[in-house]
């Protein structure tokens, strides 16, 4: 195990046995290159340590109040619930660690974990338990919070935040879409999607919108760079705000190009963003402008440029503007994994795909 490389798990569930087999090879997975710290948030009347959970897997169980006192003073008991896991993270040096929930009934913990970075595992399980309105409210506030949600299945997937939402399995989503309505038409489109900060090289992306007036320019993701600002000045240029998972995947359908612009830094390059990995696994053309780590040496529709006339001259290349209708037609593949991938592949591959995304978070 390598920890000083990969941020050790904190996991926020119930006991390794309600757990289905394919969650448990993830986990399981997981904790060869990581140490997990497994909390079961079941009613205890001490804190104990369960010696039934594979290598590399600690199991907690937390010192709960009786059930009486605790729901007589709920805020009060969650935030001892929340201390004793500081207090045991703290304990097991556990490096920069990731709070991960599998269940709601872990929200009113997380929300006084703050310090942590969070990961929300949302099952169809779950979903259909959220029809209890204070269970909406909390699953509201952890969408919010969650730094990546990974969804268990593209219905559970619709509704969420693409820029924060990845498939935990591989699923065909093939049915053609309708061309959103604020996706501008007549020209060739570029598009993005993800954070728009300081990693998304402006300089360059505004030359080449400059130097390629004949395209359209597609900005989808949450506005947190000033730059943004400037670069709408372009009459080419659009920025259609945030999008849903759902959303996103009608308008990668309808754009001819995905560009992933990021500044080619030492910093940036360390890891792969998690837009630049969703991309990575769709069928449309894909431009990225910096050398980042784990990028595939050859993959069919990947094109690597460093500059704004690098390009500029690429697009006509990488992506005909006439295909644009015909490949409106044919639909996307939506999801991590190709679906005719085999049944016994599944969990070893998306295994592999959140341990990347977990890098990403570390």
């Amino acid at each position: 195990m390598n920890s000083k490389q990969k941020s050790d798990l904190v996991v926020l569930g119930y006991e390794w046995q309600q757990c289905s087999p394919a969650y448990q090879q993830l986990f399981m997975h997981l904790a060869q290159d990581r140490q997990i710290l497994w909390i079961n948030i079941r009613d205890s009347h001490s804190i104990q340590q369960s010696d039934n959970y594979p290598a590399g897997i600690i199991s907690i169980h937390l010192k709960s109040l009786p059930a009486r006192l605790a729901n007589w003073l709920p805020n009060w008991h969650q935030q001892w619930l929340s201390r004793q896991i500081g207090d045991i993270v703290e304990s097991l040096n556990l490096h920069q660690p990731l709070l991960l929930l599998l269940t709601h009934e872990a929200y009113p913990i997380a929300q006084r974990l703050n310090k942590y970075r969070m990961i929300y595992l949302r099952s169809r399980k779950h979903t259909a338990q959220l029809q209890d309105v204070t269970a909406e409210n909390n699953d509201d506030f952890v969408i919010a919070k969650a730094d990546l949600v990974i969804a268990e299945t593209v219905d559970v997937a619709r509704q969420l935040p693409a820029v924060k939402t990845s498939l935990l399995k591989g699923e065909g989503w093939i049915e053609p879409m309708p061309r959103p309505r604020d996706l501008p038409r007549g020209r060739p489109v570029a598009g993005f999607h993800g954070p728009l900060d300081q990693a998304i090289d402006w300089e360059l992306l505004t030359q080449a919108a400059k130097r390629r007036p004949d395209w359209y320019w597609v900005l989808i993701g949450p506005r947190v760079d000033k730059h943004l600002d400037e670069i709408l000045q372009l009459r080419n240029v659009f920025w259609l705000g945030e999008k849903s998972f759902e959303q996103l995947a009608a308008y990668r359908q309808h754009w001819q190009l995905t560009i992933m612009p990021y500044r080619n830094t030492t910093e940036i390059r360390a890891r792969i963003p998690m837009a630049l990995q969703q991309a990575l696994h769709s069928d449309k053309p894909l431009v990225v402008t910096a050398d980042f780590a784990g990028l595939p040496a050859f993959k069919p529709l990947v094109s690597k440029v460093h500059t704004m006339q690098e390009l500029s001259e690429l697009l006509p290349i990488v992506a005909d503007p006439r295909l644009g209708e015909q490949s409106s037609a044919s639909g996307i593949r939506s999801g991590w994994l190709n679906q005719n991938a085999t049944a016994g592949t599944l969990c070893e591959l998306g295994a592999q795909e959140v341990d990347g995304l977990l890098d990403t978070l570390g």
